[in-house]
């Protein structure tokens, strides 16, 4: 089949106000439309029972500012710790605050559209290459 046969289904995302600060909340809208999110369950129910309430716990990991994106999370291929990709999706030279559940905390420099790989395994954050290779 051809891309131009057939129908086609396009959804279209509107923000309004000065580009310069709705910046953050452009790219965070452009990445909902374009790369939904997807929750995977990492255990099953034994038949029959039903799930009870979970309550909120703290999240594993926050990231600010909004222009600093995490781009994945994800286990190490060895599996020795997590990877950490993050990118820099404002254009400006940003200080990132990286913030984990456990209370650590990090504040990670970013050039404009920079990115990032980390390995945290043991409770240390270890930048790493795309191919999680210490540097």
């Amino acid at each position: 089949d051809f891309m131009d046969i057939g129908l086609h289904e396009i959804s279209l995302a509107f923000s309004f106000g000065p580009s310069a600060s709705n910046l953050a909340e452009t790219i965070r809208i452009a990445q909902q439309t374009s790369v939904p999110a997807v929750v995977l369950p990492y255990f099953q129910l034994p038949e029959g029972q039903s799930p009870e309430v979970i309550q909120p716990q703290p999240a594993f990991l926050s990231v600010e500012p909004a222009t600093i994106v995490l781009g994945a999370l994800k286990l190490a291929q060895d599996s020795r710790g997590l990877i950490i990709r993050l990118h820099e999706s404002g254009g400006d030279f940003t200080q990132a605050q990286l913030t984990f559940g456990t209370g650590q905390a990090a504040s990670i420099p970013f050039s404009p559209y920079q990115i990032q790989s980390f390995r945290w395994f043991e409770g240390i954050l270890q930048p790493c290459d795309l191919l999680e290779r210490p540097l």
